[in-house]
C-alpha cells in the first residue's frame, strides 16, 4: 500500500483536529445544566476577591478553612489547574478541570 502524500496527510490531520472540536463542542452542549451551576457557584466562592480568577492565596484560605493544606498542596493544584501557568485558575481552565474531574466537584458542590 502507498504512503500517503504530503497534503493528504496534512489533510487528514485537520480532519482529526475539527473532528476533536466538534467532540468537545458536543459535550459541552450536552452537559448537565446542574454541573454547569454547580461550577459557576464552586468557582465564584473560590473566587474570593471577584476578579474572575482564582489566585493561589484564594484557593489555599478556601482549602485551609476545609482543614489543613500544605503550601506545597496548593502549589501542587496550581499546577494542575492554571494551564497557562500565568498564576491564576481562569474560569475556562476551572471548567476544563471539572470536566475531567466530574466527582469531585460534585463532592465539592455539597460542602459549597
Amino acid at each position: 500500500m502507498p504512503l500517503p502524500s504530503e497534503p493528504q496527510t496534512q489533510v487528514q490531520l485537520q480532519n482529526q483536529k475539527n473532528s476533536l472540536s466538534d467532540t468537545r463542542i458536543y459535550s459541552a452542549m450536552a452537559e448537565d445544566p446542574q454541573d454547569i451551576a454547580d461550577r459557576e457557584r464552586i468557582f465564584k466562592h473560590f473566587d474570593a476577591n471577584g476578579d474572575g480568577q482564582i489566585s493561589s492565596s484564594e484557593l489555599g484560605d478556601e482549602l485551609n478553612a476545609l482543614g489543613s493544606v500544605t503550601v506545597e498542596d496548593v502549589k501542587k493544584m496550581m499546577d494542575e489547574i492554571d494551564t497557562d501557568g500565568d498564576g491564576f485558575i481562569s474560569y475556562e481552565e476551572f471548567t476544563e478541570f471539572a470536566r475531567n474531574n466530574r466527582g469531585l466537584i460534585r463532592d465539592a458542590a455539597k460542602i459549597f
